[in-house]
């Protein structure tokens, strides 16, 4: 049976991940739903239309993580690099700088 997937709309990180996980492990797939959105894709995975992606941190309200051992393949990580332009940030480039590292894992 194919995986039910909700999506966000392309190009997407997550999409690609999922994507190609699920090629990788031969794993029939089907797209039922694409949002710009993570309010559309919670609420599509909500009324039970299909699963969707998140980062294991961020799982919204309402939703779980689907434990191992249903057949879906580890999606890994994914790596976001903050990088500066050599001078302090300020303003709302700061605020999305502090926002990203607090809620970051630095290594």
């Amino acid at each position: 049976m194919p995986v039910p997937l909700i999506l966000y709309s392309p190009p997407s990180i997550t999409r690609e991940i999922v994507l190609a996980a699920l090629e990788r492990c031969g794993r029939p797939w089907r797209i039922v739903c694409v949002s710009g959105s993570l309010s559309g894709l919670r609420a599509a995975a909500l009324a039970g239309l299909g699963v969707t992606i998140f980062a294991g941190d961020l799982i919204p309200t309402g939703l779980a993580e689907i434990p191992s051992g249903h057949g879906l393949p580890d999606l890994g990580t994914v790596e976001f690099v903050l990088l500066g332009a050599g001078k302090a940030l300020s303003g709302p480039a700061a605020e999305l700088a502090n926002a990203i590292l607090a809620s970051g894992i630095r290594v």
